[in-house]
């Protein structure tokens, strides 16, 4: 999709993100408001067979904060895999 009169590829976040000049996120909560939400015939819930857990972000957090909440999520996950091992500094495994 090309961003109208810029000559630039994009998504419809992409060109939000350039014309307002403000943050993916920003851009993608701007959008997401302006975006009118779809709407599916009513019908009844299915049974959940897997619980619902809740989320391990605050959704309130600035986005420094929100990576690092991400990083240590995944990195306890990477602990409790046995075959997952720590790399080199260089990226290279030990």
């Amino acid at each position: 999709m090309a961003l109208h009169g810029v000559r630039k590829a994009g998504n419809p976040i992409q060109f939000v993100q350039h014309h307002d000049g403000i943050s993916f996120r920003h851009a993608f909560e701007s959008w997401r408001m302006a975006v009118k939400p779809l709407t599916w015939p009513a019908r009844k819930p299915a049974k959940r067979t897997v619980p619902v857990l809740p989320c391990p972000l605050d959704p309130e957090a600035d986005d420094a904060t929100l990576l690092q909440q991400v990083t240590d999520y995944y990195q306890e996950r990477l602990k409790a895999v046995p075959t997952a091992r720590p790399t080199s500094p260089a990226g290279h495994r030990q």
